[in-house]
């Protein structure tokens, strides 16, 4: 039938790659599949728009499935859909194609499952080797994304770079759920992961977080970081922090959160993750500083009503305690602005505001 061939590109009878083509764009889909009709290895066959594309795998059992980042089903999109499909046909190789080569969508492509990606501003004369790579389960990309993996990687701290004594005081157990935490993973991630109960994650966490004399998850990272990079400035550790869960600062930020708009106008001031911006990053910074003024008299006025329902000695204990903590623990949530700037950055946006 003539409207066949839109969808459709015919490969011999010995080609063993069956390729599905799922584009957000039904018409860059059609040229994509027919890009393989000339080519006897492939045979392509594109996800109809009216389709189900959970339901279009489970049918043709391709060998790789193209899929755009930002195409959508009735029921997930974009990367979650990615990660929905591995989890139902994960014998099914993905070649994810993204908008640009940028070190945030390429890490969370091969974190949703991708065996490769292929960036819409890469040469199209290397799409069909990548597709090919991808049907063998080989890691494919190009040199830009293959950096920016190989950084996000470097930056991941590493449990194994602890020093030996204070490594040798956890079981093999919890240096798995110590790796799993700092990579920004929940109780409830790793429960499942694990397939144990969350109550006796929790109880590994307590337990790592005894053994190496931390109170928290942060804290945990700094532990780590300080030990592996052996650097004591906090933007390090910021860094490490912010591109693993920026999406998570972004959302908390535009509801309304100072410290999530502080750390996304820090990550855009350095580049965290995000291409640097100084105009976005003055106006989260400027969010920050608004939201936290609010938030400070907010404080006091919560804690002039506290002061007179707690006892003079119990009141001068946690005192003591916030001014402890302010001074010894290098948490993010304890630094003001200005210490996690370049002094000249911090003059600057003063300045400019």
């Amino acid at each position: 039938m003539p409207g066949t061939k839109m969808h459709t590109s015919r490969a011999s009878e010995e080609q063993v790659i069956r390729i599905v083509v799922a584009d957000r764009d039904h018409m860059t889909t059609q040229l994509l599949v027919q890009s393989f009709a000339q080519d006897r290895r492939f045979l392509a066959t594109a996800v109809p728009p009216s389709a189900d594309i959970l339901d279009f795998i489970s049918a043709h059992q391709p060998d790789v499935l193209v899929i755009d980042s930002g195409y959508e089903s009735r029921r997930f999109k974009g990367l979650h859909l990615c990660r929905h499909i591995k989890a139902q046909q994960p014998q099914v190789n993905l070649l994810v194609i993204l908008d640009a080569a940028e070190r945030e969508p390429v890490v969370a492509a091969f974190r949703a499952g991708a065996t490769g990606v292929f960036s819409r501003t890469a040469p199209l004369t290397t799409f069909h080797s990548r597709v090919e790579q991808v049907s063998l389960g080989e890691l494919s990309m190009g040199a830009c994304e293959a950096a920016h993996l190989l950084a996000h990687l470097r930056a991941n701290p590493s449990i194994d770079l602890l020093d030996r004594s204070r490594l040798g005081r956890l079981t093999a157990r919890e240096v798995e759920i110590a790796e799993l935490v700092t990579q920004g993973h929940t109780n409830a991630d790793i429960a499942r992961h694990l397939r144990l109960s969350h109550h006796t994650i929790k109880n590994y966490v307590f337990r790592i977080f005894e053994k190496l004399q931390v109170s928290n998850r942060v804290e945990l990272l700094f532990t780590l970081l300080d030990q592996s990079n052996h650097v004591s400035d906090p933007t390090v550790c910021i860094r490490a922090a912010v591109e693993k869960k920026f999406d998570s600062y972004l959302a908390a930020a535009q509801e309304g959160f100072a410290l999530a708009a502080f750390v996304v106008g820090v990550a855009y001031l350095e580049g965290y993750g995000v291409t640097p911006s100084e105009e976005t990053a003055y106006y989260w910074l400027r969010s920050a500083e608004t939201n936290s003024r609010d938030i400070q008299q907010k404080c006091r006025a919560i804690l002039e009503g506290l002061t007179s329902k707690i006892s003079g000695t119990d009141l001068e204990y946690w005192e003591q305690r916030v001014r402890a903590d302010a001074q010894n623990k290098p948490l993010l949530e304890t630094k003001l602005p200005e210490e996690l700037l370049r002094p000249s950055e911090v003059m600057r946006l003063a300045q400019a505001s």
